[in-house]
């Protein structure tokens, strides 16, 4: 018996040994013969640069890939791919905006967006650092993420699936986000309102100023944020679990139909004129009528758990 159980365990190790051969050998095969996939995937990579200054970016994609960056360059600059004979995108220019969109004709069995190939479904688009750009973003599926960008504009992101990803953007206007499901990470954002709103998913926010109201909502999933400072807050969710740290705001107002909420605020209970209203579940807080207080603190609940923090407790 001991002896089967050696051979099975040899075989095993062998087996693993060989698999990671296997592996690294074909990821070598894919890096060193990319140029070769291209060819006989008849790709084209297309280095495009704006004919004059954008003022406004619009897409409406598909299962595509945006990446939006800031850069060293002196107009808005884009590399994406296509197939030959076979005219994957429409980009357009009229009066200072950039339109990128798919072309209804375009017909392929299938696009591969895995490690070691060609990301055949990416679009990059490099702005230049003193740029002034609207921002109108709409995509199916993929993802669509920006990073280091300010506008004086709004910002508008529009999603039906998959990643969306704002990293230190700064709008003196509007940012506003919303998806079906998927997951979304926004971190760093400066702006005069935030509105995030999607049926499924799960949220991540982080380091967020606002001049004006923060308003998340998510139907079903998990959102956390950390790090938010504005006028109000509301957020809303009807089932899944609510994470809100180090929440500044001199209005909060939070809705939930079941599931947690987990709340921590910086200072003490003195400042806020709170109201907690539950039909069942448990609540480690009992509200305070303190109607000269600073700050409002409204938490709705259904069923559930409500658990708040006050900072120096």
């Amino acid at each position: 018996m001991k002896k089967a159980a050696k051979i099975v365990l040899a075989a095993g190790a062998a087996s693993a040994v060989l698999g990671s051969v296997l592996c690294v050998t074909a990821g070598s095969m894919i890096y060193k013969n990319i140029d070769l996939y291209n060819a006989n995937r008849h790709l084209t990579k297309i280095e495009y640069t704006a004919p004059e200054e954008i003022t406004a970016i619009r897409t409406n994609l598909s299962a595509d890939d945006i990446d939006i960056v800031t850069g060293d360059v002196e107009n808005v600059e884009m590399i994406y791919w296509e197939i030959e004979d076979n005219e994957k995108y429409n980009v357009k220019v009229n009066d200072g905006v950039l339109s990128i969109s798919r072309n209804e004709d375009f017909r392929v069995k299938w696009e591969l967006s895995l490690p070691g190939f060609t990301n055949e479904r990416k679009i990059s688009i490099v702005v230049p650092e003193d740029s002034d750009i609207e921002y109108s973003l709409k995509g199916s599926s993929g993802s669509i993420k920006m990073s280091d960008v300010s506008t004086s504009s709004d910002l508008n992101v529009e999603a039906t699936s998959g990643f969306i990803s704002l990293d230190n953007v700064s709008s003196e206007g509007a940012v506003v986000c919303e998806m079906t499901s998927g997951l979304s990470d926004l971190k760093s954002i400066s702006c005069n309102s935030l509105s995030y709103k999607a049926s499924s998913g799960e949220l991540k926010v982080s380091d967020v100023e606002c001049s004006d109201e923060i308003n998340l909502e998510q139907t079903s999933g998990m959102m956390i944020a950390n790090n938010l400072n504005c006028n109000s807050l509301k957020a809303k969710g009807s089932s899944g679990e609510m994470i809100l740290k180090n929440v500044e705001s001199k209005d909060i107002n939070i809705e939930g139909t079941s599931g947690d909420i987990q709340l921590t605020l910086p200072d003490s209970k003195e400042n806020y004129n709170a109201t907690f209203n539950m039909t069942s579940g448990f609540c480690n807080q009992d509200s305070i009528s303190n109607p000269d207080a600073e700050k409002n603190l409204n938490i709705r609940m259904t069923s559930g758990n409500i658990n708040v923090k006050y900072g120096k407790e």
